[in-house]
C-alpha cells in the first residue's frame, strides 16, 4: 500500500519547519523543485484600497489657502517676482518667450511641477500681469523653509483686473519628485493567494500602474474530534504571494503554498503540502465612479503526491467575474467598500491521488475485495482529502465581502472586514460515489464518507470571515488578523470533498511599493511687490495722500479684444504698450482688460495670440473740461484669424486586425472632395484642411461602404479607426426596380427587437447598397410578424424591429432622411400561418424603395 509522508516533525518544531519551508519552496518555484504532498485549489481573496482613493499619473498639488491681500500702498519699481503657481484664473501667466501655459521651472537640475491655489489672488492696477526678464531660478531647499528670491530679477506678478495696487506674500505650491514607496491613497495588499482585495474575496479594481505587492500569511487551526472521534487534527499553513499592476486594467499574481496536518488517528500521523503554485491575472473595467466590473483567472499547479514534480494532468482553473462598489464616492461619503465574486472552478485535484487509489486497490487480497466500482477500503481517507485539499467534483462559488475604512488615529488606518463564501459542487468528472448505508434504507453513512447525492447541502464548503487590516504610518505596510468561521461541510462529510474546517486564524504582514517616483507636496511663500505706473508721478518723499491726489488727473483704458470674423471675445491675447516701459497684460474670458491710468495724450496698444495676425490699437485720451471727472475710455480692439488648417489621422484594418490599404474620399463645405488612401501599415494622414464639418466615405470596392462624420476644429486634428469587412463574393443583398432583394431573414432575438449578431454582416450589406447607390433617395424598413399572440403587441414589435435596423443602418453612416420605417404586425403574411416553418418566413423586415432617380 502505497502511503503519504510518515511522520517526520511533531510538536514546537512544526511552526520552523514551514517558516523555512516556505522561503525555501519560493526559490524554486519556478521548478517545481518542492516537497512531497500537494494541496488543491483554493478560495481566492483580495484586499482594497484605502480611502483616500488618489491616482500617480498626474499628481495634483495640494492648494493652500489664500492670504489675503495687503494694505493698498503704491510702491515703485521693480516688478514683483513670480510666484510659483502653475495655473490661476484669468487674468493670467506672464508673458515670456516660453508659451503661456509652460510650468516648467528648474529647480536644483530637477524638473518641479507649480500648481496654483485655483483661487484669483488680488493685486492692484494695472488689471493683467507683467512680463518678466529672465530669472534666476529661486533655490528650493528639502526642508520646506521659504526661499530666496532676488527681487530685482523676478518674474512679475499676475494681477487681476479692476484691483488696487498691493504689496505682501502669496503662498504657491511646488512639487518635487523624490524617491519613496507607495502613497496612503495606493497602499492595497494581496488577499491570501496574491490578487488585490479582502481576505479571500477579490476586488475588481487592479492596483495603480506601477506597483508591486508582497505578502507573508499564515494560517492555523487545532480541535481534537475534527473528522474522527479525539483525532486531534491540527493544521498550519504558509502563504507567500506577490502581485503586480502591469496595466491600468491589468494585475498579475501569484503564490506559493506550503501547509502541513497532524491527526493522531491516520496513519502517517504527518501529511505536508510543499510548493504548490497559483498564478492569476486580473482584469477591470469602470462602470460608474463607484462601481467597477472585472475578472480574474487563476491557474493552480500541483505537486504530485509522495515524490516531486508537477502533475499537469492535475492542473486546476478557476474563471470569475467579480464587481466592487465603493460607497466612499458617494456624497454624502460612506466609509465602506463592498465586493461581489462569481466564479467556476476546473478541480482536476482528483488525479493527483488516483495512482495512490490503483496501488492500495491491488494491495488488497484479491480473495477478499470486492471490484474496483464496489469496494471503498481503498479510497483515500476524509482526512487525507483535507489534509491535501482533494475534490473528485468542481466547485461554482459565490463570495459576498464588506471592508470598512476608519482613521482612527491620524496616519494610522484600520479596515474592518467581513466575507461571505459558499461552494456548490459541480459533478463535471461524472464520479460514481459509493455510499454505504449504516443500516437498510438509512441515509446515514456506515462510515464517516457520505455521497453528495444523499447528504446534500449539508456537506457543501461554506463560510464567513471576520477580521481587519491596519495600516500603520509607515507607508506601505499593512498586517492582518482575520478568523474563517466553518458554516456547512464541517460536520457533514462526502467522497467528493474536502471537509470544511470549523475555523482557521490568519495572520499576515504585507509590503506595497510603488515602482515610480513619488511626488511630494510642499508649500513656500514668496514675496512679492506690485508697481503702479502712478508712482512715476510721484517724487520721493511724496506722501500717500500727494500721490493718490495724481491719479485723479489719469484715465484708464477699458478695452475689449474680439475677432473679425465673428466677433468673438478672444481670451489670452497679449496686450503691449508701446513706447512705454510697462508689463504686458492678458485679457481675461470676456476679452477684456483694464490698463494702467495714463495722462492726457495718445496710447498705442500691440495685441498678439496664437492663431491671430498681430494687430494694434490705438486711442486718444483727452483733456477733461475743468472740474470734470477724468473718465475711463472703452475701446473694442479686432484682431484678424490666420489660415486654422487641421488634419485627419487614423488607421484602417480589416475585421482580423491586419492593416488594410483602402480607397475613400473625404467630403467637406463649399463642395470640398478629395480622394485619399491609406498606405500599406494602414495608417491614414490628411494635412491642410480648413476647420469645418466633413464626412469620410470608404469607396474600395474590396470592403463595404462605411461613412464618417466628424468635426475639425481650426488648427485642430480628428482620429479614424476604421474596421472594414470584406465583401463576400456571394451577396446576400441585390437591388431591384422597387425593393432591395434580401437572400437571408434579419434575425431578432425572441420577442425582442434585438437584432442578432449574426444578422449584422446583413444590415452592413444593406448599407453598403445603400451608399453606394446614391440614386435611392428614399426607402421603406418594414416590419412583419407571424400571427401568434395579440395584435397590439405584434403591431408594436413589428414597428420596434423595422426601427433597429433603421437605428443601425444611421450608425453604418446612412443618412436617416434617406430611412423611413412602417410596422404592419401579422397583417401581411407571404405563407400561410399553419406550420413553424411558414410562421418563421412571415416573420421578417422588407425594404421597398420609395423614392428613387432613374439610372443614367
Amino acid at each position: 500500500m502505497t502511503c503519504f509522508v510518515g511522520r517526520i516533525f511533531s510538536g514546537s518544531t512544526l511552526w520552523a519547519l514551514f517558516l523555512v519551508a516556505t522561503v525555501v519552496a519560493s526559490g524554486f518555484a519556478g521548478t517545481q523543485d518542492a516537497s512531497a504532498q500537494s494541496v488543491g485549489a483554493q478560495d481566492v481573496g483580495t484586499e482594497d484600497f484605502d480611502d483616500f482613493d488618489a491616482e500617480f499619473d498626474e499628481p495634483a498639488a495640494v492648494s493652500p489657502e489664500p492670504e489675503p491681500p495687503a494694505p493698498e500702498l503704491p510702491v515703485a519699481e521693480p516688478p514683483m517676482p513670480e510666484p510659483p503657481a502653475a495655473e490661476l484664473p484669468p487674468p493670467g501667466p506672464v508673458v515670456d518667450d516660453v508659451p503661456a501655459d509652460s510650468s516648467d521651472f528648474d529647480v536644483e537640475d530637477s524638473d518641479a511641477d507649480f500648481a496654483g491655489d485655483g483661487e484669483a489672488l488680488e493685486y492692484g492696477e494695472p488689471a493683467g500681469y507683467t512680463e518678466p526678464p529672465s530669472p534666476e531660478p529661486t533655490e528650493l531647499t528639502g526642508s520646506g523653509e521659504e526661499p530666496h528670491a532676488p527681487v530685482a530679477e523676478a518674474p512679475a506678478e499676475k494681477p487681476t483686473s479692476n484691483a488696487e495696487p498691493s504689496v505682501g506674500k502669496t503662498a504657491g505650491t511646488v512639487t518635487l519628485p523624490v524617491p519613496g514607496s507607495v502613497e496612503p491613497a495606493n497602499a492595497v495588499h494581496n488577499t491570501m493567494l496574491g490578487s488585490t482585495g479582502g481576505v479571500r474575496v477579490v476586488d475588481a479594481r487592479p492596483a495603480e500602474l506601477g506597483t508591486f505587492r508582497l505578502q507573508l500569511a499564515t494560517e492555523f487551526f487545532g480541535k481534537n474530534g475534527f473528522i474522527n472521534d479525539n483525532d486531534g487534527h491540527s493544521h498550519i499553513g504558509a502563504f507567500l504571494s506577490a502581485s503586480a499592476a502591469i496595466h491600468e486594467r491589468v494585475e498579475i499574481f501569484g503564490s506559493l503554498s506550503s501547509i502541513a496536518n497532524a491527526n493522531r488517528s491516520e496513519e502517517p500521523e504527518l501529511f505536508q503540502v510543499l510548493g504548490d503554485l497559483t498564478l492569476g491575472a486580473k482584469s477591470a473595467y469602470e462602470v460608474l465612479p463607484w462601481l467597477h466590473v472585472g475578472g480574474f483567472a487563476e491557474l493552480g499547479l500541483l505537486n504530485t503526491v509522495g515524490d516531486i514534480g508537477v502533475v499537469f494532468s492535475s492542473t486546476s482553473l478557476k474563471l470569475g467575474g467579480t464587481a466592487t462598489a465603493d460607497f466612499r464616492k458617494f456624497d454624502p461619503q460612506l466609509p465602506l467598500i463592498g465586493r461581489f465574486n462569481l466564479g467556476y472552478f476546473f478541480d482536476n485535484s482528483s488525479k493527483l491521488i488516483s495512482g495512490t487509489e490503483k496501488a492500495r486497490y491491488n494491495a488488497l487480497d484479491p480473495d477478499d475485495r470486492e471490484s474496483f466500482a464496489l469496494e471503498e477500503r481503498h479510497l483515500v481517507t476524509a482526512v487525507e482529502r483535507y489534509a491535501l485539499n482533494i475534490n473528485r467534483s468542481d466547485m461554482l462559488s459565490i463570495g459576498l465581502g464588506a471592508e470598512g475604512v476608519l482613521e482612527p488615529v491620524p496616519g494610522t488606518f484600520v479596515h474592518p472586514l467581513f466575507e461571505w463564501n459558499w461552494g456548490i459542487p459541480v459533478n463535471r468528472q461524472g464520479y460514481d460515489c459509493l455510499f454505504i448505508p449504516s443500516s437498510e434504507g438509512s441515509s446515514t453513512p456506515a462510515g464517516v464518507d457520505g455521497c453528495l447525492g444523499v447528504q446534500g447541502s449539508r456537506a457543501y464548503p461554506m463560510w464567513m470571515t471576520v477580521g481587519a487590516r491596519v495600516r500603520p504610518p509607515v507607508e506601505g505596510l499593512s498586517a492582518f488578523f482575520a478568523v474563517d468561521i466553518g458554516l456547512t461541510g464541517t460536520k457533514t462529510f462526502v467522497r467528493e470533498l474536502a471537509p470544511n474546517a470549523p475555523y482557521m486564524v490568519m495572520l499576515g504582514v504585507s509590503y506595497a511599493y510603488d515602482t515610480r517616483p513619488r511626488v511630494e507636496i510642499r508649500e513656500v511663500a514668496l514675496e512679492s511687490v506690485v508697481e503702479d505706473s502712478v508712482d512715476e508721478a510721484a517724487t520721493e518723499g511724496d506722501s500717500v495722500e500727494e500721490t493718490a491726489a495724481l491719479a485723479v488727473l489719469e484715465a484708464r483704458i477699458r478695452g475689449r479684444v474680439v475677432s473679425t470674423e465673428d466677433e468673438r471675445p478672444i481670451e489670452g491675447a497679449v496686450v503691449q504698450f508701446v513706447g512705454r516701459d510697462l508689463s504686458a497684460l492678458y485679457t481675461d474670458g470676456d476679452g477684456g482688460f483694464t490698463s494702467y491710468r495714463f495722462e492726457p495724450g495718445q496710447v498705442s496698444m500691440a495685441i498678439t495670440h496664437v492663431g491671430y495676425l498681430d494687430g494694434s490699437c490705438d486711442v486718444v485720451l483727452g483733456t477733461p473740461a475743468e472740474g470734470a471727472e477724468f473718465e475711463d475710455l472703452e475701446v473694442i480692439c479686432p484682431l484678424e484669424p490666420v489660415a486654422k488648417s487641421g488634419m485627419v489621422q487614423g488607421m484602417a484594418r480589416d475585421d482580423r486586425n491586419r492593416p488594410v490599404a483602402v480607397s475613400m474620399v473625404l467630403e467637406g463645405a463649399s463642395d470640398f472632395s478629395q480622394t485619399v488612401r491609406s498606405d500599406d501599415t494602414g495608417a491614414i494622414q490628411i494635412e491642410g484642411l480648413d476647420a469645418g464639418d466633413y464626412r469620410l466615405r470608404v469607396t474600395d470596392e474590396a470592403f463595404f461602404a462605411q461613412v464618417h462624420l466628424f468635426t475639425l476644429e481650426p488648427r485642430g486634428s480628428h482620429r479614424l479607426e476604421l474596421v472594414l469587412h470584406r465583401r463576400p463574393r456571394q451577396r446576400l443583398v441585390s437591388l431591384r426596380e422597387n425593393s432591395l432583394r434580401l437572400r437571408k431573414r434579419i434575425r431578432f432575438a425572441p420577442g425582442t427587437a434585438d437584432i442578432s449578431e449574426r444578422s449584422l454582416p446583413l444590415v452592413e450589406e444593406i448599407a453598403d447598397v445603400l451608399l453606394r447607390e446614391s440614386r435611392i433617395k428614399l426607402i421603406e424598413i418594414r416590419g412583419h410578424t407571424d400571427n401568434r399572440g395579440p395584435q397590439d403587441v405584434n403591431q408594436k414589435l413589428s414597428e420596434e424591429r423595422a426601427d433597429a435596423v433603421r437605428q443601425q443602418l444611421m450608425r453604418l453612416g446612412v443618412p436617416s432622411q434617406r430611412l423611413q420605417v412602417r410596422g404592419f404586425g401579422a397583417s401581411r403574411p407571404i405563407v400561410p400561418n399553419i406550420t413553424s416553418a411558414n410562421r418563421a418566413r412571415n416573420r421578417r423586415v422588407d425594404v421597398a424603395i420609395l423614392e428613387s432617380e432613374p439610372e443614367e
